[in-house]
């Protein structure tokens, strides 16, 4: 189960299913307008995902792209939002071959934001028609993005948080050092791999300017790129693998900082 850390430094989680959608074709020797094959499959599917979503108390939408606009697909097009009884905020996105659930601040643990997460998908997959249905889910990615500021640093430098907390070690070639001002360099790494259990985790963590303040941002992705059928249960086992992946490692990696996290004195 996961812990829930009251000082979380959760900027953003994200969990993204993807299908195969055809982005609008536009013929550039014509008329823009009349020549712009535009997915009315799509259009089906926004509709009966807004449809759904509102019966369920999501009645805040916006449309991300102007109406007519040729949205590729992979880009959101619609957002949904509301603020749960539990006062967690979640954001649905739908566009052609994309959905995106995101928990933004105030969140606890996954194991309370994945039904917002079932939520979503089950909308999704009801909405379709045997017309616009595909024959498979792409891409199932679930993606957190922390940011480590200065209650973190402690006074520190962000290179040294980078590599003595977080325990990426950095070191710089010899030949930069007789040029360089001894200032703290601007790092950012970062890396990927295939994972024992499938999937692939990628991390992107280095200096950053949030709100202003210096900060050691940590982006963390599992992906899996062989997809998932069309069932809520399949998709949600992947993202629960990844989840498992991503708090285990992350656990891991902030010990030094684990009195922070729930807001103890050192």
């Amino acid at each position: 189960m996961s812990e829930n850390f009251p000082n979380a430094p959760l900027v953003e989680l994200i969990a993204e299913i993807r299908w195969e959608a055809a982005s609008p074709v536009l013929d550039e020797t014509g008329d823009v307008v009349a020549d712009m094959d535009l997915d009315v499959h799509s259009d089906v599917l926004f509709q009966a995902f807004g449809d759904r979503m509102a019966a369920e108390g999501y009645l805040r939408s916006e449309r991300l792209t102007p109406p007519g606009y040729p949205a590729p697909a992979g880009m959101a097009v619609y957002r949904y939002s509301s603020t749960g009884d539990s006062g967690e905020s979640a954001v649905f996105q739908i566009g052609a071959g994309v959905l995106t659930v995101n928990a933004i601040q105030p969140y606890r643990t996954w194991n309370h934001f994945r039904p917002k997460v079932r939520q979503g998908l089950d909308a999704l997959i009801a909405s379709w028609t045997d017309a616009n249905r595909p024959d498979r889910f792409s891409k199932v990615t679930i993606r957190y993005i922390d940011s480590f500021g200065d209650e973190y640093l402690e006074g520190k430098s962000r290179t040294h948080f980078v590599s003595e907390v977080l325990g990426f070690k950095l070191s710089l070639p010899s030949a930069f050092e007789a040029h360089l001002d001894g200032t703290d360099p601007n790092l950012f790494l970062q890396f990927s791999s295939g994972l024992r259990n499938g999937g692939r985790v990628a991390v992107r963590a280095g200096h950053a300017t949030v709100e202003n303040e210096d900060a050691v941002v940590m982006d963390t992705t599992v992906s899996h790129g062989d997809g998932a059928a069309l069932d809520t249960a399949d998709v949600l086992a992947l993202l629960d693998s990844g989840h498992e992946v991503i708090h285990d490692t992350f656990v891991q990696l902030t010990r030094g900082v684990g009195h922070i996290l729930r807001g103890e004195a050192k």
